[in-house]
């Protein structure tokens, strides 16, 4: 016959080895807040790297695209950035591609957080945007060549990118970090 414990006797044997000790748990959360005080910044530095690669990314393709539109039309347009906020309240870039004679209609860059570096943007300023203009053959005026908009998260003093006006021919160049500085 099996001896089968009764549950008198097993809650004996077991309920003092049963489950963890308020030590054990201690040690367990210690850990868990350990790795997360190493991996948060991590991931922030990964959040806003991506943040400001995809404002950059959208700061050239306006350019791209007002450079574009110039040749195709056979007259000048323009590229304007301006420091803004989104629909939430967010800061934010603002941009229009429009005929130099035509008004900006702004659209939001879709990388909240991100401005335009006031004090490394060169670019030609129009009250609060900077522009930069295409003529009819896509070659932007000789004054125009090797300026740049640059863009970084909230107020600058970390990670910035930038778009370079590099020839008078147009020709857009990317750049980061200390080589936005020139």
């Amino acid at each position: 016959m099996i001896n089968l414990p009764t549950r008198k006797n097993w809650l004996k044997h077991h309920s003092n080895t049963s489950g963890f000790t308020l030590l054990e748990l201690l040690v367990v959360v210690v850990m868990i807040g350990i790795l997360a005080a190493l991996g948060i910044p991590s991931w922030i530095s990964l959040v806003n790297n991506n943040k400001i690669s995809n404002a950059q990314s959208e700061v050239f393709q306006a350019m791209r695209d007002a450079q574009s539109k110039a040749k195709v039309r056979k007259t000048t347009w323009e590229a304007r950035f301006k420091n803004g906020q989104n629909a939430n309240g967010n800061p934010a870039i603002q941009w229009s591609v429009n005929s130099a004679s035509g008004s900006p209609i702004w659209r939001t860059i879709s990388s909240p957080g991100v401005q335009v570096d006031t004090a490394l943007t060169d670019m030609n300023k129009i009250g609060e945007s900077w522009s930069v203009q295409f003529d009819y053959k896509g070659e932007v005026k000789v004054t125009d060549q090797g300026k740049k908009i640059t863009v970084v998260i909230g107020n600058g003093g970390g990670r910035k990118k930038c778009v370079f006006v590099k020839t008078t021919l147009g020709a857009l160049k990317t750049a980061e970090g200390d080589k936005c500085n020139n």
